[in-house]
């Protein structure tokens, strides 16, 4: 990531990434400002590094969608990740978060910062038996 500065969309959907490769994607993601759509989804083994991943985007200033449905377990660090997210972020517009076990870590601060955020037009944290 660190050669590709001005990548506009990086699509890393079902490629089953292990841990370690996911955590050096997350490090790749902090010099990346000039992406607007990162996707994810069918990670499962990226739960584990979801939370560093959505804190280095939250510095990305143009990060319009991001898709990281079906990642695998998350954590509250996760959570709280999103949270910044939603409040450092002048660009989200996307957020689609399926299937990760989130919101049984989303308290309230989560949906004040969801409230004030000024950008997001849609957002999806659909669970699956929730």
């Amino acid at each position: 990531m660190a050669d590709y500065k001005f990548i506009r969309e990086l699509n890393i959907s079902n490629c089953s990434l292990d841990f370690n490769t996911s955590k050096e994607i997350a490090d790749g993601l902090m010099r990346a400002k000039a992406l607007e759509i990162f996707k994810c989804e069918n990670n499962p083994s990226m739960g584990k590094t979801m939370d560093t991943i959505l804190y280095n985007l939250a510095f990305s200033p143009k990060i319009k969608m991001i898709n990281m449905s079906k990642c695998g377990t998350v954590s509250k660090d996760t959570a709280e990740a999103l949270y910044k997210l939603l409040k450092i972020s002048g660009a989200i517009e996307i957020l689609i978060v399926r299937e990760t076990n989130i919101s049984a870590f989303l308290y309230e601060d989560f949906f004040k910062g969801l409230g004030e955020n000024k950008t997001l037009t849609y957002l999806s944290l659909d669970e699956n038996g929730v």
